[in-house]
Order: C-alpha cells, then structure tokens, then sequence
C-alpha cells in the first residue's frame, strides 16, 4: 500500500492512527509506503497503534531521517517504510537530494528460510517519492528535475533488480515531461505502469477509476485539498522484471487499485461512491484519513516466507478452474477427515465456505463458486491441524 497521509500526525482530525487502523484492518498490508509524513512522532504512532496492534508484533520501520533536501523549507514533509520484519529484511535505506524534497530508497531482501543453503537472495528495491505539486511549466520541470534525481540513483542498483516506485506524483497527464521521464525505455532500469493507462488523468470522467484525488468535495480542518475525485497523483510504478516475474517476484495482475474508488463518484467526495464491495464506515475513514486514497496492489513469490511450515507432508494446488464456475482443488494425498474450504478476495473479505468430509482417495475436490467471486483469490483449505493456501485468478 502506497498512502499520502496528509501531514501526518498533525491532528485534522485528530486520532487518524486509529482511523488508519480501521483502513488496514479491512486490507491488511505486508508493506506500507507513507508519504507526507510530518513529525517522528508519528512513526511510533502507526507502528503502535495502526500496524502492531490486537496482538500483531511483526512489523517495524525504517530510520526516520528529517527532510534533507531544501532546507530553508518550513514545511517539511518526508515519506517512510514500515515492513513485515518476519517476511523481509530491510538491507539498507538512502535518501535522494533534490531542489524540492528527498526521494528514499529501501533495499529488502526475502526472509528466505532455505537462503543459507541456496544462497540465492531476492532482492526488492523500494522507492518512496513525492514530487512537487501544482500545474503550471515552472512545477512540471521541478517536477522533471526530481525524476532525473531519481534515475541517477537507480543506475547504480544492478540492471536486473525488482523495483518498486511509489508515490505521490502530482502529475496531471500522462504526457508531462517527468512521467514520460518515468516510463522512458532508456533508462538502465524501466519502469512500467502495472494498469497501462495513460491520458489526460485531470478532470476527465473517462479516467474515474483510477482517480486517486481528492477524497472530499471540500477541504475539511482547513487541511488538504477538496475539489472530489478527480485527479490520478498516487501511482505504483514497477520495473519490468516485476512486471515479468524474471527475479522472483512477480506482480499479481488484477490487483492494482485505488482502494474504496468505484469509478462513480466523479468530482464527488469518496463516501459519494455507489461502492458495493467497500463498506460505508471504511469510505468514511478514507475521507477523514486523507485527501489522498491508497493505491494497493499484491506481488506473489514462490518463497515461503514468514509462514509456518505444516508438520505433515501435505500439499494443495495450484488451483484452477474447469469451465466458468467449478474450482479445481488438487489435494497432494489422501485425507479421511473433516475438512472446509475457504475463499477469500485480495481485500481478505470472505466470499465463500463449504464444508466437506475427506474419505480418502480423494485427490481432486471440486466446488461450484458463485459469480460474485472474481479476481485474485486465495483459496484456504483446513482441517483440524493444518491450514493451507493456494491462489487462483478468476476474470
């Protein structure tokens, strides 16, 4: 999750911890890239009481360093990592110089149980930027001079190197200098817009989907921008290698979005949103949160990292689907007990259970699944002392 988290802690309104904290409940996170992060104290803020809460103690951040960059600023705004410290370790972290504020760079590696013996590590580049706003030639070449900032640092990272770039771009096409500059072919690593969608993002109802900005018609607390949804600022841009899966880690097509956005609320407040699959209290803790929403996305590794490994030789999947409606599960030995069969969407809302007795000898399982199952889902087969997880596209 990539989040602008509006001048974070500055309390408009105040306890947005807690409000974070209801976001993430509703889509659980493995990696959260903040930007606009005002005050260190906010960074205990969300580990403690957004991330490392109801038990959780698995994720950490990464070293608060003031803004560096512009220094006669009196506005200083930074972005952060915070990571799954049981999936991930976090390698080392840079920031980037520019004439407006420090783009920063997070080097993880995968949390590879077997890596000791196969010393094959996977590597994960993370960059977390916020360009400069507004329109206007002068803020469109700021913005420019940022990204050529940034790809003189990822020259020096290995040319085969997952990338991941996100953030709050500010940019109000497609065909502004800086995104042109973003996507351009030449440089030593490439990067690629995951949903493919470029134009003229600005006030056109033809890219309503992906607006990303802002969450109200009007600013509230005197802070952020109003206006309604009608701008695509927050982007997750992805090197080729994740686009193609070629380092070990490979984007899940189908699960770039822009959380909460239904595509109808045009020029609207968030909560104006005919959003049948995001629950009302959560539009409404986008709306408070920020002006900004967060754009979520999944990447898949093969690598089993940060879960427990079943005592018992038990496998399932991959799964897949016969015809339009019935799941093929494979089972990868015969079971004789009671068993059910879990499916979740990619926000981990369940969509489906069926319970089923195993008389063994059964090496196939197959489920009639309803139509409203689609995209990414994961498929949780459990029976009294294992749980195991495939996943499956549906289109």
């Amino acid at each position: 999750m990539s989040y602008n988290l509006l001048n974070f802690p500055e309390p408009n309104p105040a306890g947005k911890e807690d409000t974070l904290a209801s976001i993430l409940a509703y889509h659980p996170v493995d990696i959260l890239l903040a930007q606009e992060m005002r005050f260190e104290t906010g960074v205990d803020l969300i580990l403690n009481n957004a991330l490392n809460i109801n038990g959780e103690t698995r994720f950490s951040a990464a070293t608060w360093v003031p803004m560096q960059s512009n220094p006669n600023s009196n506005h200083k705004l930074q972005q952060l990592l915070f990571y799954d410290h049981e999936k991930f370790i976090l390698h080392e972290e840079n920031y980037v110089l520019t004439e407006r504020r420090d783009l920063n760079n997070y080097t993880l590696y995968m949390n590879d149980p077997d890596l000791s013996v196969t010393h094959d590590t996977t590597w994960l580049d993370i960059y977390v930027i916020h360009l400069k706003s507004s329109q206007g030639a002068s803020n469109e070449q700021i913005r420019d001079h940022m990204v050529d900032s940034l790809f003189q640092h990822i020259a020096t990272k290995p040319a085969n190197r997952n990338v991941v770039l996100a953030g709050d771009l500010n940019v109000y096409s497609s065909f502004e200098p800086a995104y042109q500059n973003l996507l351009d072919n030449g440089h030593s690593i490439v990067l690629k817009d995951p949903i493919n969608i470029p134009g003229a993002w600005n006030n056109n109802g033809t890219f309503a989907e992906v607006h990303t900005q802002s969450t109200r018609i009007s600013s509230i607390f005197s802070d952020g921008a109003g206006g309604g949804m009608d701008d695509r600022f927050d982007q997750v841009l992805l090197s080729e290698s994740l686009m193609n899966g070629t380092e070990g880690i490979t984007f899940t097509t189908g699960t770039y979005t822009a959380l909460g956005q239904s595509g109808d609320c045009f020029n609207q407040s968030i909560t104006a949103c005919d959003n049948i699959q995001t629950p009302q209290d959560i539009l409404w803790s986008l709306y408070y949160m920020s002006d900004h929403l967060p754009v979520v996305l999944e990447l898949e590794t093969s690598i089993s990292i940060g879960i427990e490994t079943v005592a018992n030789s038990t496998t399932i999947g991959p799964a897949y689907f016969n015809g339009a409606e019935v799941l093929i599960l494979p089972i990868s030995k015969s079971i004789s007990q009671d068993a059910r069969i879990v499916i979740y969407n990619a926000l981990g809302q369940e969509l489906q259970m069926n319970e089923l007795h195993m008389n063994g000898g059964e090496y196939l399982i197959e489920i009639q699944v309803h139509d409203k199952a689609k995209g990414l889902l994961f498929i949780v087969f459990e029976t009294a002392d294992q749980r195991l997880v495939s996943k499956v596209f549906r289109p």
